[in-house]
């Protein structure tokens, strides 16, 4: 049991050595970003150093947990870097804001208002009396006819 606590703590320790050091000097290479917005955000937080101090925390604990010094604290550090363990908590956030933002664009006054000028509303929208209006959903069921009859 010793050899595999051994083998456990030296993994991550380099696992977090290795990544945070590449986090604060990048050396091993990276994927291009994305387009668009989530491109432009990607960039604005690579610009303003904001990556740092995660990775920072990830070199220190990682060295803390390599050198069997203050292996407690190490781990201590490093469970909070943990993002993955965040990422359904921010992505139940995020979704529940979107609905809300989608659902202010539906209701206008109490009553469902569809302004199919406003383009969220005109890409998101499926049917509309009784007939398919999304040019794609359109041509994949093969009545495109229909959505060409109520674009015009």
């Amino acid at each position: 049991m010793k050899i595999a606590a051994l083998v456990a703590r030296v993994l991550l320790g380099l696992v977090f050595v290795v990544f945070g050091a590449n986090g604060l000097h990048p050396f091993l290479p990276t994927p291009p970003p994305p387009g668009g917005v989530a491109g432009q955000y990607i960039m604005a937080l690579m610009q303003s150093h904001l990556f740092v101090v995660p990775a920072a925390v990830q070199f220190i604990g990682g060295l803390l947990l390599l050198v069997n010094r203050y292996v407690p604290l190490g781990l201590t550090i490093l469970g909070p870097v943990n993002l993955p363990s965040l990422v359904p908590y921010h992505a139940s956030q995020m979704l529940s804001s979107n609905i809300a933002a989608v659902v202010k664009l539906l209701v206008r006054d109490g009553k469902l208002g569809l302004d199919l000028e406003d383009q969220i509303i005109r890409e998101t929208l499926v049917t509309h009396e009784g007939k398919v209006i999304h040019p794609k959903i359109a041509e994949l069921l093969g009545v495109s006819k229909q959505a060409d009859e109520v674009s015009q």
